[in-house]
Protein backbone atom coordinates (compact mmCIF):
# COMPACT_ATOMS: atom_id res chain seq x y z
CA UNK A 1 0.00 0.00 0.00
CA UNK A 2 3.34 2.60 0.60
CA UNK A 3 5.16 1.02 -2.28
CA UNK A 4 8.06 0.15 0.64
CA UNK A 5 10.09 -2.07 -0.89
CA UNK A 6 7.61 -2.89 -3.59
CA UNK A 7 5.52 -0.88 -5.79
CA UNK A 8 2.49 0.61 -4.50
CA UNK A 9 -0.72 -0.86 -5.30
CA UNK A 10 -3.79 -0.16 -3.10
CA UNK A 11 -5.85 -2.52 -4.65
CA UNK A 12 -3.42 -5.47 -3.69
CA UNK A 13 -3.35 -3.65 -0.08
CA UNK A 14 -6.96 -4.14 0.10
CA UNK A 15 -6.69 -8.01 -0.73
CA UNK A 16 -4.23 -8.98 1.70
CA UNK A 17 -6.09 -6.50 4.46
CA UNK A 18 -8.94 -8.85 3.44
CA UNK A 19 -7.35 -12.02 3.98
CA UNK A 20 -5.98 -10.44 7.76
CA UNK A 21 -9.55 -9.36 8.26
CA UNK A 22 -10.56 -13.12 7.97
CA UNK A 23 -8.72 -14.35 10.46
CA UNK A 24 -9.92 -11.74 12.80
CA UNK A 25 -6.95 -9.12 12.77
CA UNK A 26 -8.87 -5.82 13.66
CA UNK A 27 -6.05 -3.62 12.08
CA UNK A 28 -6.80 -5.09 9.00
CA UNK A 29 -10.40 -4.78 9.66
CA UNK A 30 -10.34 -1.02 10.54
CA UNK A 31 -7.61 -0.52 7.39
CA UNK A 32 -10.41 -2.33 5.49
CA UNK A 33 -12.90 0.34 6.50
CA UNK A 34 -10.44 3.21 5.92
CA UNK A 35 -10.35 1.56 1.88
CA UNK A 36 -13.73 1.60 1.67
CA UNK A 37 -14.55 4.67 2.95
CA UNK A 38 -12.26 6.50 0.12
CA UNK A 39 -12.26 3.92 -2.51
CA UNK A 40 -9.04 3.20 -2.11
CA UNK A 41 -8.53 -0.02 -4.08
CA UNK A 42 -12.05 -1.54 -3.36
CA UNK A 43 -15.52 -0.15 -4.29
CA UNK A 44 -16.22 2.97 -2.55
CA UNK A 45 -19.03 1.48 0.03
CA UNK A 46 -19.26 3.96 3.26
CA UNK A 47 -21.85 1.20 4.35
CA UNK A 48 -19.52 -1.08 4.56
CA UNK A 49 -16.64 0.98 5.84
CA UNK A 50 -19.25 1.57 9.11
CA UNK A 51 -19.75 -1.99 9.82
CA UNK A 52 -15.70 -2.54 9.49
CA UNK A 53 -15.60 0.25 11.83
CA UNK A 54 -18.20 -0.90 13.88
CA UNK A 55 -16.67 -4.58 14.20
CA UNK A 56 -13.16 -2.89 14.99
CA UNK A 57 -14.73 -0.72 17.82
CA UNK A 58 -15.93 -3.83 19.30
CA UNK A 59 -13.16 -5.67 19.12
CA UNK A 60 -11.67 -2.56 21.81
CA UNK A 61 -9.89 -1.01 19.27
CA UNK A 62 -9.43 2.90 20.29
CA UNK A 63 -8.62 4.20 16.70
CA UNK A 64 -12.11 2.46 15.57
CA UNK A 65 -14.30 3.20 18.79
CA UNK A 66 -13.31 7.07 18.22
CA UNK A 67 -14.56 7.05 14.60
CA UNK A 68 -17.08 4.79 14.87
CA UNK A 69 -18.63 7.55 17.68
CA UNK A 70 -18.15 9.98 14.84
CA UNK A 71 -20.43 7.99 12.70
CA UNK A 72 -23.25 8.47 15.50
CA UNK A 73 -22.63 12.12 15.82
CA UNK A 74 -23.75 12.65 11.91
CA UNK A 75 -26.55 11.79 9.76
CA UNK A 76 -24.82 10.46 6.87
CA UNK A 77 -24.62 7.00 7.05
CA UNK A 78 -26.34 6.32 10.14
CA UNK A 79 -29.14 8.40 11.95
CA UNK A 80 -28.05 10.84 14.62
CA UNK A 81 -27.38 9.48 18.21
CA UNK A 82 -25.14 11.09 20.82
CA UNK A 83 -26.23 8.41 23.66
CA UNK A 84 -24.17 6.02 20.85
CA UNK A 85 -21.48 8.54 19.70
CA UNK A 86 -20.82 9.76 23.38
CA UNK A 87 -20.46 6.35 24.76
CA UNK A 88 -17.79 5.31 22.27
CA UNK A 89 -15.53 8.98 22.07
CA UNK A 90 -15.88 8.12 26.09
CA UNK A 91 -14.80 4.75 25.03
CA UNK A 92 -12.22 5.42 23.15
CA UNK A 93 -10.91 8.43 25.00
CA UNK A 94 -10.53 5.88 28.13
CA UNK A 95 -8.21 3.60 26.46
CA UNK A 96 -5.98 6.58 25.78
CA UNK A 97 -6.85 8.40 22.19
CA UNK A 98 -5.82 11.60 22.11
CA UNK A 99 -8.25 12.68 19.22
CA UNK A 100 -11.13 11.44 21.36
CA UNK A 101 -10.22 13.36 24.39
CA UNK A 102 -9.59 16.70 22.39
CA UNK A 103 -13.23 15.63 20.67
CA UNK A 104 -15.12 14.87 23.73
CA UNK A 105 -15.43 18.43 25.57
CA UNK A 106 -17.83 19.68 22.09
CA UNK A 107 -19.32 16.35 21.66
CA UNK A 108 -20.53 17.17 24.81
CA UNK A 109 -21.57 20.48 24.49
CA UNK A 110 -23.06 19.70 21.21
CA UNK A 111 -25.28 16.52 22.48
CA UNK A 112 -26.51 18.54 24.95
CA UNK A 113 -27.77 21.77 22.54
CA UNK A 114 -29.72 19.04 20.58
CA UNK A 115 -31.26 17.50 23.49
CA UNK A 116 -32.31 20.85 24.14
CA UNK A 117 -33.68 21.42 20.40
CA UNK A 118 -34.84 18.24 19.27
CA UNK A 119 -32.73 18.61 16.00
CA UNK A 120 -29.71 17.66 14.73
CA UNK A 121 -27.88 21.24 14.40
CA UNK A 122 -24.62 21.00 16.15
CA UNK A 123 -20.67 22.63 16.29
CA UNK A 124 -18.06 21.08 14.52
CA UNK A 125 -15.64 18.51 16.18
CA UNK A 126 -12.62 18.62 16.63
CA UNK A 127 -11.67 15.73 13.57
CA UNK A 128 -9.05 14.09 12.29
CA UNK A 129 -8.79 12.66 8.79
CA UNK A 130 -10.24 8.93 8.28
CA UNK A 131 -6.58 8.26 6.76
CA UNK A 132 -4.20 6.20 8.61
CA UNK A 133 -0.19 6.80 9.34
CA UNK A 134 1.80 5.92 6.23
CA UNK A 135 -1.06 4.84 3.25
CA UNK A 136 -1.80 6.36 0.31
CA UNK A 137 -3.64 6.39 -2.17
CA UNK A 138 -2.59 4.70 -5.35
CA UNK A 139 -6.18 3.59 -7.66
CA UNK A 140 -7.85 5.57 -10.26
CA UNK A 141 -11.04 5.09 -8.72
CA UNK A 142 -13.15 8.14 -8.51
CA UNK A 143 -13.27 10.52 -5.33
CA UNK A 144 -16.53 9.03 -3.90
CA UNK A 145 -14.55 9.28 -0.38
CA UNK A 146 -13.53 12.93 -0.54
CA UNK A 147 -16.83 13.94 -1.47
CA UNK A 148 -18.48 11.25 1.73
CA UNK A 149 -15.87 12.34 3.70
CA UNK A 150 -16.24 15.90 3.48
CA UNK A 151 -20.61 15.69 3.55
CA UNK A 152 -20.55 13.79 6.51
CA UNK A 153 -17.02 14.75 8.45
CA UNK A 154 -17.27 18.51 7.22
CA UNK A 155 -19.00 21.65 8.99
CA UNK A 156 -21.72 22.17 7.14
CA UNK A 157 -24.95 22.99 9.33
CA UNK A 158 -27.03 23.18 6.48
CA UNK A 159 -26.34 20.15 5.47
CA UNK A 160 -26.70 18.45 8.66
CA UNK A 161 -30.12 20.07 9.24
CA UNK A 162 -31.48 18.60 6.06
CA UNK A 163 -30.00 15.28 7.40
CA UNK A 164 -33.19 14.85 10.27
CA UNK A 165 -33.72 10.86 11.24
CA UNK A 166 -34.87 11.01 14.51
CA UNK A 167 -37.50 9.27 14.29
CA UNK A 168 -35.93 6.58 12.25
CA UNK A 169 -35.83 2.77 13.60
CA UNK A 170 -32.24 2.34 15.69
CA UNK A 171 -31.28 -0.74 13.87
CA UNK A 172 -28.51 -2.07 12.07
CA UNK A 173 -27.67 -0.17 9.19
CA UNK A 174 -29.91 -0.74 5.79
CA UNK A 175 -28.24 0.53 2.79
CA UNK A 176 -31.69 1.70 1.53
CA UNK A 177 -33.41 2.33 4.03
CA UNK A 178 -31.24 4.43 6.26
CA UNK A 179 -27.83 5.78 4.31
CA UNK A 180 -29.60 6.59 0.94
CA UNK A 181 -32.90 7.66 2.94
CA UNK A 182 -30.84 10.28 4.16
CA UNK A 183 -28.76 11.63 0.98
CA UNK A 184 -32.34 11.63 -0.40
CA UNK A 185 -33.72 13.48 2.07
CA UNK A 186 -30.72 15.95 1.50
CA UNK A 187 -30.63 15.98 -2.14
CA UNK A 188 -34.41 17.29 -1.97
CA UNK A 189 -34.15 20.74 -0.39
CA UNK A 190 -30.44 21.08 -2.99
CA UNK A 191 -27.58 19.82 -0.94
CA UNK A 192 -24.82 19.81 -3.36
CA UNK A 193 -23.03 17.27 -1.49
CA UNK A 194 -26.06 15.24 -1.12
CA UNK A 195 -26.80 15.64 -4.75
CA UNK A 196 -23.23 14.11 -5.63
CA UNK A 197 -23.16 11.45 -3.41
CA UNK A 198 -26.92 10.46 -4.73
CA UNK A 199 -25.05 10.25 -7.93
CA UNK A 200 -22.38 8.20 -7.01
CA UNK A 201 -24.33 5.49 -5.44
CA UNK A 202 -26.41 5.62 -8.54
CA UNK A 203 -23.05 4.43 -10.50
CA UNK A 204 -21.82 2.01 -8.20
CA UNK A 205 -25.55 0.28 -7.57
CA UNK A 206 -24.88 1.49 -3.56
CA UNK A 207 -28.60 1.01 -2.06
CA UNK A 208 -30.26 1.37 -5.15
CA UNK A 209 -29.99 0.08 -8.77
CA UNK A 210 -27.17 1.07 -10.97
CA UNK A 211 -28.07 3.68 -13.36
CA UNK A 212 -25.57 5.73 -14.84
CA UNK A 213 -27.96 8.20 -16.19
CA UNK A 214 -30.06 8.61 -12.79
CA UNK A 215 -26.43 9.19 -11.67
CA UNK A 216 -25.69 11.85 -14.92
CA UNK A 217 -29.38 13.71 -13.84
CA UNK A 218 -27.83 13.84 -10.23
CA UNK A 219 -24.48 14.88 -11.17
CA UNK A 220 -26.46 17.64 -13.37
CA UNK A 221 -28.29 19.03 -10.45
CA UNK A 222 -25.44 19.05 -8.14
CA UNK A 223 -23.23 21.06 -10.29
CA UNK A 224 -26.03 23.73 -10.76
CA UNK A 225 -25.69 23.86 -6.69
CA UNK A 226 -22.41 24.51 -6.70
CA UNK A 227 -20.76 21.26 -6.28
CA UNK A 228 -17.11 21.35 -6.46
CA UNK A 229 -16.77 18.07 -7.47
CA UNK A 230 -19.69 17.26 -9.68
CA UNK A 231 -17.73 18.68 -12.69
CA UNK A 232 -14.99 16.10 -12.22
CA UNK A 233 -17.89 13.52 -11.96
CA UNK A 234 -19.53 14.22 -14.99
CA UNK A 235 -16.21 14.60 -16.93
CA UNK A 236 -15.77 11.00 -15.49
CA UNK A 237 -18.76 9.22 -16.25
CA UNK A 238 -19.15 10.63 -19.62
CA UNK A 239 -16.20 8.83 -20.54
CA UNK A 240 -17.52 5.87 -19.73
CA UNK A 241 -17.87 3.70 -22.94
CA UNK A 242 -21.13 3.92 -24.38
CA UNK A 243 -22.87 5.71 -21.65
CA UNK A 244 -23.02 8.98 -23.82
CA UNK A 245 -24.86 6.68 -26.15
CA UNK A 246 -26.90 5.28 -23.73
CA UNK A 247 -28.10 8.88 -22.55
CA UNK A 248 -29.12 9.62 -26.06
CA UNK A 249 -31.07 6.39 -26.30
CA UNK A 250 -33.11 7.30 -23.42
CA UNK A 251 -33.39 10.84 -24.06
CA UNK A 252 -35.19 9.43 -27.73
CA UNK A 253 -37.56 7.07 -26.03
CA UNK A 254 -38.70 10.52 -24.22
CA UNK A 255 -37.21 9.31 -21.05
CA UNK A 256 -37.62 12.81 -19.40
CA UNK A 257 -34.62 12.43 -16.75
CA UNK A 258 -32.05 11.34 -19.98
CA UNK A 259 -33.95 14.38 -22.20
CA UNK A 260 -32.96 16.88 -18.96
CA UNK A 261 -30.27 15.70 -18.21
CA UNK A 262 -28.84 15.77 -21.88
CA UNK A 263 -29.77 19.28 -22.51
CA UNK A 264 -28.64 20.29 -19.18
CA UNK A 265 -25.07 18.90 -20.09
CA UNK A 266 -25.00 21.37 -23.18
CA UNK A 267 -26.26 24.76 -20.73
CA UNK A 268 -23.64 22.94 -18.20
CA UNK A 269 -20.16 23.45 -21.17
CA UNK A 270 -20.22 19.71 -21.42
CA UNK A 271 -19.29 19.80 -25.08
CA UNK A 272 -16.07 18.56 -25.62
CA UNK A 273 -17.20 15.00 -23.58
CA UNK A 274 -20.51 14.71 -25.76
CA UNK A 275 -19.19 15.97 -28.99
CA UNK A 276 -16.73 12.95 -29.10
CA UNK A 277 -19.49 10.74 -29.62
CA UNK A 278 -21.58 13.14 -31.62
CA UNK A 279 -24.31 14.06 -29.05
CA UNK A 280 -24.13 17.87 -29.42
CA UNK A 281 -27.42 19.38 -29.77
CA UNK A 282 -27.74 23.11 -31.16
CA UNK A 283 -29.41 25.59 -29.19
CA UNK A 284 -32.68 25.33 -30.44
CA UNK A 285 -33.00 21.01 -29.60
CA UNK A 286 -31.52 21.75 -26.47
CA UNK A 287 -34.21 24.13 -25.84
CA UNK A 288 -36.99 21.68 -27.52
CA UNK A 289 -35.72 18.57 -25.78
CA UNK A 290 -35.64 20.41 -22.40
CA UNK A 291 -39.42 21.43 -22.75
CA UNK A 292 -40.41 18.13 -23.56
CA UNK A 293 -39.15 16.55 -20.18
CA UNK A 294 -40.87 19.73 -18.57
CA UNK A 295 -44.39 19.22 -20.28
CA UNK A 296 -43.73 15.97 -18.93
CA UNK A 297 -44.23 17.37 -15.44
CA UNK A 298 -40.45 16.33 -14.49
CA UNK A 299 -39.61 18.24 -11.53
CA UNK A 300 -35.90 18.57 -12.61
CA UNK A 301 -36.84 20.06 -16.00
CA UNK A 302 -39.54 22.44 -14.97
CA UNK A 303 -36.69 23.70 -12.42
CA UNK A 304 -33.85 23.81 -14.93
CA UNK A 305 -35.88 25.50 -17.84
CA UNK A 306 -36.97 28.19 -15.40
CA UNK A 307 -33.24 28.48 -14.87
CA UNK A 308 -32.83 29.14 -18.76
CA UNK A 309 -35.68 31.70 -18.58
CA UNK A 310 -34.24 33.68 -15.59
CA UNK A 311 -31.29 33.77 -17.32
CA UNK A 312 -32.19 34.28 -20.78
CA UNK A 313 -30.40 30.92 -21.70
CA UNK A 314 -31.15 30.33 -25.76
CA UNK A 315 -34.63 32.05 -24.98
CA UNK A 316 -35.95 35.10 -24.07
CA UNK A 317 -35.36 36.41 -20.73
CA UNK A 318 -39.04 35.92 -18.72
CA UNK A 319 -38.29 36.09 -14.70
CA UNK A 320 -42.73 34.97 -14.62
CA UNK A 321 -42.68 32.65 -16.71
CA UNK A 322 -39.26 31.17 -14.68
CA UNK A 323 -41.57 31.88 -11.85
CA UNK A 324 -44.79 29.85 -13.00
CA UNK A 325 -42.22 26.85 -13.76
CA UNK A 326 -40.51 26.62 -10.26
CA UNK A 327 -44.11 27.03 -8.83
CA UNK A 328 -45.04 24.03 -10.69
CA UNK A 329 -42.34 22.29 -9.84
CA UNK A 330 -43.12 22.77 -5.88
CA UNK A 331 -46.70 22.02 -6.49
CA UNK A 332 -45.15 18.85 -7.91
CA UNK A 333 -43.39 18.54 -4.43
CA UNK A 334 -40.28 19.26 -5.38
CA UNK A 335 -38.49 21.01 -2.40
CA UNK A 336 -35.70 22.52 -4.53
CA UNK A 337 -37.59 24.78 -6.51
Amino acid sequence: MIGKGIEADSGKAAYWFGKAAEQNMLSSRFNLGILSFNGWGVSWNPFEAFRAFRVAAEGDMPEAEYILGLFYAENMVVPIDYDKALYWVRRAAASGSRPAREALPDLERSALRFAERRAPDSVTIHQVPVVPVGLVDTSTVPEGGTLLHAAMLGSDPDMRRALGLSKMLDTDLQVDSVGVAALRRAADVGSPEALALVGKCSEQGLGVPRDDITAIAAYVRAARMGSPRAGELLQTILGKPGVVQMLKNRARRDDPEAMCAWSALHALGFTGALSQTQALLTPAQAVQLLKKAAERDHAPALIELGLWYFAGRWVASDGAHAQELWQKAAALGSRES
